[in-house]
């Protein structure tokens, strides 16, 4: 009787398993331990002193970078040293518009990521034609362009005497976040950069961006348009960049062209 007992409950533990893995394949573990994790920095917040709280946020700060460079340097094999530059508009964008126009951060933010996309497919539809040490060191070139035409528009940027965003009192556009805010705002872009990266990996799109970093030469004899997939890479990563720069002179309020 016992070993009958014992047999039916392994049988109603095997159909709970079972049940468990049809509702949960093999593919979306990734996903809810991505999701354990975003839960678990989310309580952690409540629980660290704020020292600790602005080391976790520089910490989500250089996920989102390594994500974005990830899709162009990793997945497409392209080597960017400009990805400085695309951190630099979109932080520069935020703070002209907010300082110059009162613009709000929330309204700044999507001008800012349009800022970085535009220069990187101006860039990158010349400089993609060039392929591994030629390559980074041309992106290498644009960034210290960007620097020096920033640097130079004094009427626009302050120049090399930095700008600053007004974020206290009257004159501020949008309320300063402070920690906690910026806490959970480079979180939130850690994981959507997580997650923008994964989805584009096993799309079709990232098929032929792994295609290219392979062969080139061969995605191309295939019918892979690689312009189309190196230009549109790079702009996806700019794109995150950007963001990042653009939270980023948020939390600092002032900086300059050396930072």
């Amino acid at each position: 009787m016992a070993d009958i007992l014992r047999g039916r409950a392994r049988s109603r533990q095997g159909l709970f398993v079972g049940w468990i893995r049809a509702l949960t394949p093999a593919n979306s573990w990734p996903a809810l331990a991505g999701l354990l994790v975003f839960a678990a920095m989310l309580a952690l917040q409540q629980l660290i002193e704020p020292g600790t709280q602005r080391l976790l946020t520089s910490v989500f700060l250089f996920v989102a970078l390594a994500q974005a460079w990830n899709i162009i340097g990793g997945y497409t094999g392209y080597a960017s040293f400009g990805q400085v530059a695309f951190f630099g508009l979109g932080a520069y964008t935020v703070a002209v518009l907010m300082n110059n126009y009162h613009v709000s951060f929330w309204a700044a933010l999507p001008l800012a990521v349009l800022v970085g996309v535009v220069f990187a497919v101006a860039i990158g539809l010349p400089l993609l034609r060039l392929r591994g040490h030629y390559f980074a060191i041309a992106t290498l070139g644009a960034a210290e362009g960007a620097r020096e035409v920033i640097n130079n528009l004094t009427s626009v940027t302050g120049g090399g005497g930095g700008i600053t965003i007004p974020t206290f009192g009257s004159d501020a556009p949008t309320p300063y976040f402070g920690k906690p805010g910026f806490y959970l705002a480079f979180l939130v872009l850690a994981a959507v950069s997580v997650v923008v990266a994964a989805v584009l990996a096993r799309s079709r799109f990232g098929y032929a961006m792994v295609a290219v970093h392979e062969d080139e030469d061969a995605a191309g004899a295939v019918g892979i348009n690689t312009t189309v997939v190196k230009v549109v890479a790079f702009g996806v990563s700019a794109a995150i960049v950007a963001c990042a720069g653009a939270f980023y002179a948020f939390q600092q309020i002032e900086f300059y062209p050396t930072d």
